[in-house]
């Protein structure tokens, strides 16, 4: 990487689904323009952030299914860092092996899909939007393609996906007039 930038010197950044792919590189861009950074994940952060001073990030293994997991670590970030300044809800996946044909799926798949995708968001996203309606800050959710056009055998990650547009698009109507 080039020379460290300082866009984000001062700011808290929380991530969710930080382990790796799309969710560590945010993490480290972030981290790489000065931010101090709290991830969490349910697998091992192995060595990702090696290279990253402690006081700059804070790591938390959890299932962010866990309303409980996701206040403690909103809590954790908050006390280490101060109020969060963006929060990045990028955790969410498929049934993946238990994915199915819509006539063949379970509930319970569905349940977990509808958890981890849209109902994560919407619980971290209403951990910070007190504080950032009154101080401001950004709130990014990940969604996927999968959400306009669709999978066959993924109806529930579509419908989760899809839930996030809809919700996103709620939550700048009622945030975006104050920022």
């Amino acid at each position: 990487m080039t020379a460290p930038m300082s866009r984000f010197v001062g700011k808290t950044v929380a991530i969710t689904g930080a382990a790796r792919g799309i969710g560590a590189a945010t993490a480290l861009r972030f981290l790489h323009e000065g931010a101090r950074v709290a991830v969490i994940d349910r697998d091992d952060f192995d060595d990702v952030f090696a290279d990253h001073a402690v006081d700059q990030l804070l790591t938390m293994r959890g299932d962010c299914t866990h309303a409980a997991t996701l206040s403690a670590f909103h809590a954790r970030a908050v006390d280490r860092f101060g109020p969060v300044d963006v929060l990045f809800n990028n955790v969410g996946q498929s049934g993946r092996e238990r994915a199915a044909q819509f006539h063949e799926s379970l509930e319970d798949v569905w349940r977990f899909v509808l958890e981890v995708s849209l109902l994560t968001t919407m619980r971290m996203s209403r951990l910070v939007a007190p504080t950032m309606r009154g101080r401001g800050g950004r709130i990014i959710n990940m969604s996927s393609d999968a959400a306009l056009v669709g999978d066959a055998g993924l109806a529930d990650y579509a419908a989760a996906k899809m839930g996030i547009i809809g919700f996103t698009r709620a939550l700048a109507r009622e945030l975006g007039p104050m920022a």
